[in-house]
């Protein structure tokens, strides 16, 4: 076990019981094993990771669509 991730799983279980208030049945993070810990934390940080490369693709086709628009001379 990584204890970095480890100590990701549990910072985030903290604030999604303590300061989110989320119950446990709705929440990513559950209080149990330490290996079942880094696997969520896992599962968050590809998520937020994947997300995060999404919007950044996403923003840059809408920036490049609006270069296209700009340069359109109107009538």
């Amino acid at each position: 076990l990584n204890p970095v991730r480890l100590a990701i799983a549990i910072r985030g279980y903290w604030i999604q019981s303590r300061v989110s208030h989320i119950p446990d049945r709705f929440g990513v993070f559950l209080s149990g094993p330490p290996r079942r810990k880094v696997s969520e934390g896992n599962l968050v940080n590809f998520t937020m990771t994947f997300m995060a490369m999404h919007n950044a693709v996403i923003g840059c086709l809408f920036w490049l669509a609006s270069l296209a628009w700009s340069f359109i001379p109107f009538l």
